[in-house]
This record gives structure tokens, sequence and C-alpha cells, in this order.
């Protein structure tokens, strides 16, 4: 498999201003064989209503232990391996299956890093297993 197998299409977010309120994400995943996929989630905070959203579009319940983001000057991501135009660096780490994974990315956008980032574990932990799964392989 030569490319990821989701893309992210969309990130939408509503942050009610009130105490008690959630924030509702709505996600939108692209695969080759499944198309545009699309789940909502709501959250504690934003990042966990959209992580949630992505995590029901792969069908995978995984929880993220630790989640590290760095701001890198443009000059510097310029050299950096992967960066490509971004100068977010993310790392991820989840407990999935029992077990640990990692993922990390780059991107202009802390939270499609972040989503990056996830996809990244969950993929790595779904092949260090040796089961990638039909809905993270996009049905194929």
């Amino acid at each position: 498999m030569s490319q990821k197998p989701w893309s992210i299409s969309k990130l939408e977010i509503r942050a009610p201003q009130t105490v008690r309120a959630w924030p509702l994400a709505r996600v939108e995943l692209v695969s080759d064989t499944r198309g545009r996929v699309a789940d909502m989630a709501s959250a504690a905070g934003p990042l966990e209503a959209v992580l949630a959203a992505v995590a029901q579009i792969v069908g995978v319940d995984a929880r993220v232990d630790a989640l590290e983001i760095r701001y890198i000057p443009q000059e510097l991501a310029a050299r950096a391996p992967g960066a490509g135009d971004g100068t977010i660096f993310g790392t991820i780490s989840l407990h999935l299956n029992g077990a640990t994974s990692c993922g990390a990315a780059w991107a202009n956008d802390v939270l499609i890093c972040c989503v990056e980032a996830y996809l990244d574990a969950v993929e790595t932990a779904l092949k260090q297993r040796g089961q990638i799964c039909q809905s993270l392989e996009g049905g194929r």
C-alpha cells in the first residue's frame, strides 16, 4: 500500500460558549474504495470530539495516551524530512488492541496535524499486528 488509506476532506467544529455545552465535530475522510465518509461526535473538548469522530469512521476504539504538538519555524521545517510545507509537527501515542502505537504528522493546522498523526498511529498499530482491518483499508 503506497498511499495512506484515509485522507482528510473536511473538519467542522461547533463549540458553544457556555459552560455545560460540549463541542460537536463533524469529520469527513476520503478513501479510494469507500469514497467520502463522514461522522459526528461530541466530547468535552474540540480535539476530543474530532478524534472521536475519526475513530468512529475508521472503526477503532483507541485511547489517546499522549499528544505533543510543536511549532517549527518555516526555515527549520523546510529542512525536516517529510515536513513538506508544514510548520506544525505532532506526535501521538494511542492505546489500541491492548498495545501502544505511535504516529506522527506534519501540517499547517493543529487539528489537521492531530488527525493525521492519529490515523498514522492506527495504521501502524494494525500493520504491526498483521491485521489491516477492512475499515482502515477502505474496504479493500
